[in-house]
């Protein structure tokens, strides 16, 4: 699975949710499973935009109800962040 945070510009959008109204910021993603992509929109507090990029979902994401594994929030995470430094091999 890839996430891909495209680059544009994120639209400015207002959400209320049981009556209390709120400033956000959408951000349009392309999402690819086995090659297949489909696109979607993230939505954000405006000010953590993500940068354009690839993201993979972080694992508070995601949630285990009656047996069921849920996501009620993407989070996403850089992809770069999750690869470890490997050592480096001792000069002989």
């Amino acid at each position: 699975m890839k996430i891909q945070v495209l680059n544009r510009a994120a639209e400015q959008v207002q959400t209320t949710w049981e009556g209390v109204t709120r400033e956000r910021s959408k951000q349009w993603c392309l999402l690819e499973i086995d090659g297949l992509p489909t696109s979607f929109q993230i939505t954000v507090d405006p000010g953590k935009e993500y940068a354009p990029g690839e993201y993979t979902l972080a694992p508070e994401s995601f949630a285990v109800s009656n047996g069921r594994l849920t996501m009620s929030r993407a989070v996403l995470v850089p992809v770069i962040a999750q690869v470890k430094q490997q050592p480096k091999p001792a000069a002989a």
